[in-house]
């Protein structure tokens, strides 16, 4: 996986990479489909963990693993995958099917707009060597964070900052833009989409002063969603969101 690049500063890493996408891979074939179940299953695997790499500080928090991932390059990391699939194998002829299917829940009302996904899946290793969304997609999967919500709090600023220039919004679009305002800040949002959650990057205005930087939000059980904003300077802050009355959930 050295096709795979790390672009932390180094000398300040506390998780190397190469142990934190062992941490990955074993959380993920052993049923994990998030990040906190991978570093629970891990955590409970670290003793045979350690018998292929040193995990000196334990396995990575959640936090850490979605951190680091978002900053990995998906295509590199789905050559040194696939690179690693195929040294794991014996070398003997293998079946690899490709499978082509539309992602349910994803079409529009009107019929358009679904998700169409071809797969390429090693049929005796039981792996999927490669994803491709083709012609037709969209990045609307059925999201339930799309609409308009309102900033109610966040750890680093109280209620009179947030609130200095007018009601604070974020507002998650179905075309892929969104925007959000807080405080002095003002910025737009290139949005990319799961069913529960959205990753974005961002770029506006604070006090006149470019800023820019990018993050998550996620839905939680109470129906709100959790901002987890980061700024390219590296301050982040975590904000809470819920749905203004006036939106409607996609």
């Amino acid at each position: 996986m050295r096709i795979v690049l790390d672009h932390r500063i180094p000398g300040m890493v506390t998780y190397p990479l190469d142990e934190i996408l062992l941490t990955t891979l074993v959380g993920v074939i052993c049923g994990a489909d998030d990040w906190d179940g991978v570093e629970e299953i891990a955590a409970g695997a670290l003793d045979w963990l350690r018998g292929y790499l040193l995990f000196a500080n334990g396995v990575a928090t959640a936090q850490t693993l979605r951190k680091v991932f978002r900053l990995l390059d998906p295509k590199a990391l789905e050559q040194g995958f696939a690179a690693w699939a195929g040294s794991v194998r014996p070398l003997a002829r293998e079946v690899v099917a490709v499978d082509g299917k539309t992602l349910r829940g994803s079409r529009r009302s009107d019929g358009t707009g679904a998700l169409h996904l071809v797969s390429a899946y090693a049929t005796s290793a039981g792996l999927v060597l490669a994803q491709r969304a083709v012609a037709g997609k969209s990045n609307e999967i059925g999201c339930k964070l799309v609409g308009r919500w309102r900033i109610v709090e966040a750890d680093l600023w109280d209620r009179a900052y947030l609130d200095l220039c007018g009601q604070p919004t974020i507002v998650i679009g179905a075309d892929g833009r969104g925007e959000i305002a807080f405080g002095a800040m003002q910025a737009t949002l290139d949005l990319e989409y799961g069913p529960t959650s959205i990753a974005f990057t961002w770029i506006g205005f604070d006090e006149m002063a470019e800023v820019s930087g990018e993050r998550t939000a996620e839905l939680l059980d109470d129906g709100s969603i959790e901002i987890e904003f980061e700024y390219d300077n590296g301050d982040e802050a975590v904000l809470k969101a819920t749905r203004d009355g006036f939106s409607t959930a996609c």
